[in-house]
């Protein structure tokens, strides 16, 4: 069952070169905020060929309350939009500033990127058969990239069936036009309403001194009556009876 919106995408196949037989063929699809740029080398899904592929979308929105601007980002583990800015991208997002780490990085070792990077007309686009690209290591490269404190993540639920559009019908109408070889992509919302995380001060200073004055009150309580009545009755209490009955006595002497 689909909720809200949704709506359908038609690829077709316009190449003719033998190697597009080959059965592993077909399509990328990238699923991201709108604020940030596709990473092509990131995680992707693949989209074959003469298929009908379902995508269900259902939207991880995470704010911060604005309490939260009192600590440094270190503490809260997340950056407010004015707090840090990119070269390439208008909006911060964690994704798009290791993507900006990582061009830069490219640039710095080899002086240019690759095509599919963020650049300007001052930085040069690197041959495919660049060796400096071949050999780069990004293992021991630190971006300092934390989360942004507004962000929206996907969680995607995906399947696909193969599909002869050839004799199908669908809505009416053939969908293959000069026997191209298409596929058809649904995607629509996984749930009618989500939930919004908040990131907040789990205890803030008058949630402590409220606390910390409760507590002083129970151990002032403990120590002022508490003791009292402990030293009266191991002391007063047991003293005075006897000092009654000693006091009481009648002396007979002949």
């Amino acid at each position: 069952m689909s909720y809200g919106v949704h709506f359908y995408v038609s690829i077709r196949d316009d190449f003719k070169q033998p190697e597009c037989c080959h059965p592993a063929y077909g399509f990328k699809m990238f699923v991201h905020s709108p604020a940030e740029f596709p990473p092509v080398g990131g995680h992707h899904f693949y989209v074959p060929l003469e298929a009908h592929v379902n995508i269900a979308v259902k939207p991880d929105v995470t704010v911060t309350s604005d309490e939260l601007h009192l600590y440094s980002s270190e503490k809260r583990q997340c950056y407010f939009m004015n707090e840090r800015y990119l070269q390439f991208f208008r909006i911060y997002t964690q994704d798009n500033c290791d993507y900006e780490c990582i061009t830069n990085y490219t640039y710095a070792k080899c002086g240019c990127v690759y095509f599919y990077m963020p650049h300007n007309k001052t930085m040069a686009l690197c041959d495919t058969n660049n060796g400096c690209l071949n050999n780069m290591d990004f293992n021991n490269l630190t971006c300092d990239c934390l989360p942004s404190c507004t962000e929206i993540r996907y969680d995607i639920e995906m399947s696909h069936y193969p599909v002869d559009w050839k004799s199908a019908q669908y809505n009416g109408s053939n969908i293959p036009e000069n026997n191209k070889r298409t596929s058809k992509v649904a995607v629509y919302s996984k749930a009618n309403q989500f939930f919004v995380k908040t990131r907040k001060q789990l205890y803030g200073f008058s949630d402590l001194l409220g606390s910390a004055g409760g507590l002083l009150g129970l151990f002032m309580g403990f120590s002022l009556l508490s003791l009292v009545e402990i030293i009266y009755f191991f002391t007063l209490r047991l003293c005075c009876p006897r000092h009654r009955q000693q006091s009481g006595r009648v002396h007979i002497f002949q």
